[in-house]
């Protein structure tokens, strides 16, 4: 944070650049781990579930389908910002601005 609020410096320059680059690849990676393990014993419990019969196992795969669609607008947006970070373009500029406020918290 000093690095990149400094006098004559952009953010996306240098070494605030390096940092930055490393913090959205670790949240992003972070995020996609997390949502896969939640969703894989979810579908752990409703094969359990299955065996009981087919009524019990829906509602697990109803909140996996729920994790996804919440999951993918902050994933699509944090690998666009990467490979935006990656390529040079100035959308990083942008998509920099939006990843965060997709993880506003109540």
């Amino acid at each position: 944070m000093w690095k990149s609020t400094m006098p004559q410096t952009f953010t996306f320059n240098g070494s605030a650049a390096q940092l930055g680059l490393a913090y959205y690849t670790t949240s992003v990676l972070l995020h996609v781990t997390l949502t896969g393990t939640i969703c894989c014993r979810f579908v752990c419990h409703a094969r359990k579930m299955k065996e009981l019969g087919e009524e019990y196992a829906s509602p697990y795969f109803s909140m996996i389908k729920l994790f996804v669609e919440s999951a993918l607008p902050y994933t699509v947006t944090g690998i666009a910002l990467l490979i935006s970070f990656g390529v040079g373009s100035q959308m990083e500029i942008a998509l920099s601005r939006v990843y965060p406020l997709m993880t506003v918290r109540c």
